[in-house]
This record gives C-alpha cells, structure tokens and sequence, in this order.
C-alpha cells in the first residue's frame, strides 16, 4: 500500500473549482530612487608606545548623487523626475592616552545641496487607455 492517495478511475469524484476574482485600480504608480554616496577620508596620525598612545586628525568629504523619477496613470498623465547632489565637508581629531581616555570631535564645515534637474510632464492622455472593440 502507498503512503500517497491514488485516484479511482472507476469511481471519479469531483473536482471542487476555485473562484478567483481580480480588480484594478486605474490610478496606478511607479517611484524609482537611487542614490550614490563617494566618502574619500584624509587622516594624519602619530602613534607611540605600541599604539597605546595615539592622535589622529582627518578630513572627510562626503559627495553624494540622488535621482527619482515618478509617474501616476490617471485621468491625468503625470511624469516627473528630479536630480540633486551633496556636498559635505568635515574635520575631526581622535585621541587615545594608556586606555584612560579614548575621545573623539567632529565638526562640519560644508553642507549644501545643490539641484542638477527638475523635470515635470502632466497629460490629460492616460498612458493605459483601453483598447476599444
């Protein structure tokens, strides 16, 4: 005997039917985002004892890329899309003397964002129009 069930083909039973149903919703969207970060640090340091006397001072840049584009499918057609870069300097200094102090500070000396692109297209077409018979 099997462990499985096997089917009586002299005696066939019915077959239950699954109802499925699907809607749509005409307003339909799509977001697209990616962004990139460069983070290049400079660092000058002097070590002493073995590394357990230490001081570093760094300089660090922090350059950015963001890009988005969105659309929405309505009554109304819409498209945008948007580009922006980031432009962050800062300094610090990090100090360790025999373990019993480990401290560190960090200043920012440049932010600012600066926008590359700004896109906007509106219709009174939808893009999905239904196909006519």
């Amino acid at each position: 005997m099997s462990m499985f069930n096997q089917p009586n083909l002299h005696n066939p039973q019915p077959i239950d039917i699954l109802d499925v149903t699907a809607s749509t919703n005409p307003d339909v969207g799509l977001t697209f985002d990616a962004t990139g970060h460069l983070i290049p640090q400079f660092d000058i340091g002097l070590t002493a004892f073995g590394g357990v006397v230490s001081s570093t001072v760094f300089v660090k840049l922090d350059a950015s890329t963001d890009f988005t584009v969105a659309t929405s499918t309505a009554d109304i057609t819409q498209a945008c899309a948007s580009a922006s870069t980031t432009l962050n300097v800062g300094v610090g200094a990090q100090a360790s003397f025999f373990n019993l102090f480990d401290a560190s500070v960090g200043e920012t000396l440049f932010n600012k964002n600066f926008p590359l692109l700004q896109v906007g297209i509106t219709t009174s077409v939808p893009l999905f129009a239904p196909l006519s018979e």
